[in-house]
């Protein structure tokens, strides 16, 4: 009976290995996907602009802008995502306040110069 028992233990053990393993290989193929995507998308940005002194800095920032995106994503992934349900709804209040506040700023600005053609 124990000998069953440690045999089915050792069975589970494996099979979660296996699945973590894949899960992994999975998590490494998008993570290539993507890289090659933005290495990609930085190349259409240099020979898109090749030739013109005034743009020549972009594909540099968007690099910079992507090594930021990065950073942020790992520090967002490293936290639990317990936090993130317990804030949500904070987040949502904030984001829906400064919405109100960009959009009154928004309609603000277009009215003293002209642009404003909605009526709200």
């Amino acid at each position: 009976m124990v000998k069953s028992r440690c045999l089915a233990v050792e069975a589970e053990d494996s099979s979660s290995y296996e699945h973590s393993s894949g899960l992994a290989a999975l998590r490494f193929s998008a993570l290539r996907r993507c890289a090659s995507a933005v290495y990609f998308g930085i190349a259409l940005i240099s020979s898109a602009i090749a030739g013109n002194p005034t743009l020549a800095g972009h594909p540099k920032r968007q690099t910079i802008f992507l090594i930021i995106g990065l950073v942020i994503l790992f520090l967002a992934a490293s936290f639990d995502y317990h936090i993130w349900t317990t804030l949500s709804k904070p987040f949502y209040v904030v984001v829906a306040l400064l919405l109100l506040v960009v959009s009154s700023w928004a309609q603000h600005i277009l009215e003293r110069r002209g642009g404003l053609r909605l009526v709200w």
